[in-house]
């Protein structure tokens, strides 16, 4: 997929006058976001933890710095890869303690 560099300003006034038409949809509104907010996270775009990602991040967090890696190569911040760890070794912690 190519770049594409294009003032800020200027796709603003773009999707303003798109939006005088017609309202965005939902997955149009996201991938614009994502266009425009390119490094920064909304809160809108949640990322979806799959019981793969959870392994891979496990795995991940055995290595020195895999989790800062982990999450660059997933497009997310070091914080909420970290949040999720903390949250799946708690878990974990739990599971034993029931048994």
């Amino acid at each position: 997929m190519n770049q594409v560099c294009v003032n800020p300003d200027l796709l603003l006034s773009l999707l303003d006058e798109i939006g005088r038409h017609r309202a965005l949809a939902d997955h149009e509104t996201d991938l614009v976001e994502a266009i425009v907010c390119r490094g920064h996270r909304s809160r809108s775009l949640k990322q979806h933890w799959t019981a793969r990602l959870d392994r891979d991040l496990l795995e991940a967090a055995k290595t020195k710095g895999g989790v800062k890696r982990f999450a660059a190569a997933h497009n997310l911040t070091p914080q909420a890869a970290y949040d999720r760890l903390y949250k799946l070794r708690k878990a974990k912690a739990t599971q034993a303690a029931r048994a």
